[in-house]
């Protein structure tokens, strides 16, 4: 079994390495389980360094070396983002002439539990079972010594028109979800060659969760696994602080935020028109209103 591991980074040497030795030591488990059946893991790391100045790209090189683990890392002008990067890394691990059976993608700020690939291809088996074909698998991940705080994983919609959802936990058997986060993404090679890979007009964010919903409404099964996979808090702010902070800003200081990709509207808007066009034109006059007059936006949306 081969697999394609997909990371993208910048300038988070020691995370990096981090999730990287738990990939090798959870590849090192599953392998030592598997050492006599066909379920061996034959892996390769494919990263972007998206133009890092604090040594990532020698410190992988080094540490890859030392796991014997093959890694082809591919140089970014730090421009790239989540998205671009990754799109760069899935696209160079195509290009490399294997024939993977997977493609593994995680962020580097996920440390993976030590029988996370036993978890990952289990749902996968799931998959076979329960829906006739492999599918998308993303792993459900807590935060750090927090197990019952769910941070990442997948999502169902409570309400599509507002976008309204409720974040999956375990319950001890894969559960199908509308969209996934890629921050532990298995995908299989049928998929990637029916779907392709993430969606060009992303720069950072959103296209996970573009390429797991498109997928599903294909009939593609999309599934969360049955239970924590690894470990990555959530790092986004949340809405009180984003709305001090817009609120606090002047309407050109706004308009350079929300105009960043790490905070992008575009990315938002892009997901949205694609993924739920009906709700497209209010999305888009609620973004202006958030841009024009945030104090209104919020107490808006505080009544939705």
């Amino acid at each position: 079994m081969k697999i394609a591991i997909l990371i993208t980074c910048h300038n988070r040497k020691e995370k990096t390495l981090r999730c990287i030795t738990s990939l090798h030591e959870a590849l090192a488990k599953y392998n030592e389980v598997m050492a006599r059946s066909e379920g061996y893991i034959a892996a390769e790391l494919f990263l972007t360094d998206d133009g890092c100045i604090d040594g990532t790209s020698e410190a992988v090189h080094n540490q890859c070396a030392a796991f014997n683990l093959p890694c082809s890392i591919i140089s970014g002008d730090g421009n790239l983002f989540w998205a671009g990067g990754m799109r760069l890394t899935w696209q160079k691990a195509i290009e490399s002439g294997e024939e993977w059976d997977y493609y593994l993608l995680i962020n580097d700020d996920t440390i993976v539990q030590t029988d996370a690939f036993d978890t990952l291809l289990s749902a996968q088996q799931y998959c076979l079972n329960t829906y006739g074909s492999r599918g998308i698998v993303s792993g459900i991940t807590s935060a750090f010594g927090k197990t019952a705080e769910i941070t990442y994983g997948g999502e169902i919609f409570t309400n599509r028109f507002t976008g309204r959802r409720r974040l999956l936990s375990p319950t001890g058997t894969p559960q199908l979800c509308d969209w996934a986060h890629a921050n532990a993404l298995l995908v299989p090679s049928e998929v990637v060659k029916k779907q392709g890979i993430l969606y060009k007009g992303y720069r950072h964010g959103q296209a996970d969760l573009d390429y797991s919903y498109r997928a599903r409404r294909s009939g593609i099964p999309v599934v969360v696994t049955a239970k924590i996979c690894g470990f990555c808090d959530f790092d986004h702010p949340n809405i009180g602080g984003i709305r001090q902070k817009l609120c606090g800003m002047t309407l050109k200081e706004r308009r350079a935020y929300l105009n960043h990709p790490l905070h992008s509207d575009a990315d938002y808007l892009t997901m949205t028109r694609r993924c739920m066009p009906i709700k497209y034109p209010l999305t888009w006059f609620f973004r202006k209103l958030n841009l024009y007059t945030p104090f209104f936006y919020y107490w808006l949306n505080n009544r939705r």
